[in-house]
């Protein structure tokens, strides 16, 4: 299980990197479900 978090975690922060390095960026809503994601994995694992 911690293993898949994590994994989808390290996806995340790389889609989003990947967005901002492209001009043409990701649709509104995927960026809603990034921010959403961020939150969440805030919450759970605070830094």
């Amino acid at each position: 299980m911690a293993k898949t978090v994590a994994l989808f975690f390290v996806l995340g922060l790389m889609v989003s990197c990947a967005s901002h390095h492209n001009d043409r960026g990701i649709s509104s809503v995927e960026e809603q479900k990034m921010e959403q994601r961020s939150q969440y994995y805030d919450r759970v694992y605070p830094r």
